[in-house]
């Protein structure tokens, strides 16, 4: 009898320590669960259910839970295709789940409806953003390789040298030519000098001589510089200004219209619960910006597009699937700095009659090694495969066909002068010059140069 009793007390307490259901959903998000594997344990033809599934079955087997998986097709559709966790939220909250197989982040707004298991890992944040290089991939970027003050020292140096060449001219030029003449000839005389033309006419003076030196010493390095010093510089590199490394990088460059941030469908995202409710830096910030710039809601692919092609921003956690497979887009901004580090938990329904919270969390406290071990282990198979990069190099093909725009303009140019003067000259040897005409001839020769003396004379 003793015998018995003791035997039937036994099986008495195996059967009260499986009447611990634990209700679970599982969605199709790697490396939270692994879509492969519909058993949702480790088996020897699947090693890898999923980072959540492990965390899952080491409680219930530490705390005698038996797991009981939650099947929806209409869920699963709305999560895993779709990107809508909001029936999953009210099945947690009514009470037809007790989990997900999911990590989230504890935030003021989801305490007043569920509660949180304690943390179980860290993951960092990064701005995901494209590679800036500034203006040295433009189409004209030949001619804005310096700032301001270099573009003002070659308007000066030019003005400077058109005043020299009208005052000598003025002055001491032995042929009184009328200040209209002096000064086309000055202007014709200081853009040769710039484009390293030999400038032909009269005996020149010293004074011009030395003028022509002394100019040339100072142009000659800023005219080799606007392009020889384009391809070698350092300003080829990205662009360390346009890094974000912090939120206030972030809220500068969306204030300003460089960026815009990127919104994943398919993930639940607490930086935007955050940004819709929070009155506290940068989420206050951040929502008074989005009112002038809004986000862009997309799917992962869709984001590859506006992350490597676009100025979207992505602000995406170590430990997902689609942060691995941003990092394989050669265009990315090297990422070495992290925004935020949130905190994985569980997110359990409220008013359990039992000792869930309770139990996970000794269970979270008790198992610290074995979590951080499962935990590696699936952060090793996240960067396994990942396809390696090499530097992008800018593109330089568009500043020269900027170069080739601007040479064509002047081929053009030069065409319809040629063209007028042709005509010009045609005209005057059929009609023998009336006074008009010679009138108009001359007002060419004055503004074309030798090209426009009737005949070429």
């Amino acid at each position: 009898m003793r015998y018995s009793s003791s035997y039937s007390l036994d099986k008495a307490c195996i059967s009260m320590k499986s009447n611990k259901v634990i209700t679970v959903y599982y969605p199709k998000t790697f490396p939270a669960v692994n879509e492969h594997c519909p058993e949702h344990q480790v088996l020897r033809k699947c090693p890898w259910p999923g980072l959540f599934v492990e965390y899952i079955q080491m409680f219930a087997s530490y705390s005698h839970y038996q797991i009981r998986p939650y099947v929806n097709a209409e869920l699963d559709v709305l999560v895993n295709e779709n990107g809508d966790w909001r029936m999953a939220f009210e099945l947690l909250r009514n009470g037809t789940i007790d989990t997900i197989a999911y990590g989230f982040m504890k935030t003021a707004i989801r305490l007043k409806q569920y509660d949180f298991s304690d943390v179980l890992y860290n993951s960092p944040i990064y701005p995901i953003h494209r590679k800036s290089f500034g203006d040295t991939e433009s189409t004209f970027s030949f001619f804005t390789i310096y700032g301001r003050d270099v573009v003002l020292a070659l308007g000066s140096i030019i003005f400077l040298q058109v005043a020299f060449y009208f005052t000598h001219s003025m002055l001491f030029d032995v042929q009184r030519r009328s200040p209209y003449n002096a000064a086309v000839d000055s202007v014709w005389s200081a853009l040769a000098l710039q484009l390293g033309q030999s400038t032909k006419g009269n005996k020149r003076s010293r004074a011009v001589n030395f003028n022509r030196l002394m100019f040339s010493f100072i142009n000659t390095p800023i005219l080799l510089g606007l392009y020889s010093t384009w391809i070698v510089s350092n300003r080829l590199s990205a662009d360390t200004d346009g890094t974000i490394t912090s939120y206030q990088d972030l809220i500068n460059k969306l204030s300003s219209g460089q960026k815009y941030l990127i919104e994943y469908t398919g993930t639940v995202d607490w930086f935007f619960e955050e940004i819709e409710s929070s009155n506290v830096f940068p989420f206050k910030d951040i929502r008074n910006t989005l009112q002038r710039n809004p986000t862009r809601r997309v799917t992962i692919n869709q984001s590859y597009q506006h992350l490597n092609d676009g100025d979207g921003v992505a602000l995406l956690p170590d430990d997902t699937q689609s942060f691995q497979k941003v990092l394989e887009l050669c265009n990315l901004e090297k990422i070495n700095t992290a925004i935020e580090s949130i905190d994985r938990r569980f997110l359990l329904r409220q008013n359990r009659p039992d000792r869930l919270v309770q139990d996970l969390n000794a269970f979270i406290r008790k198992k610290v090694p074995a979590i951080a071990l499962v935990y590696n282990k699936y952060r090793g198979q996240l960067t396994k495969g990942r396809a390696q990069c090499g530097r992008r190099r800018p593109d330089t093909q568009r500043p020269y066909r900027g170069l080739m725009y601007v040479w064509l303009g002047l081929c053009a140019a030069s065409t319809l002068v040629f063209c007028f003067e042709v005509l010009l000259s045609l005209r005057g040897k059929r009609l023998k010059l009336t006074k008009k005409t010679a009138s108009i001839e001359r007002d060419s020769r004055l503004v074309f140069g030798p090209l426009g003396r009737v005949g070429g004379k």
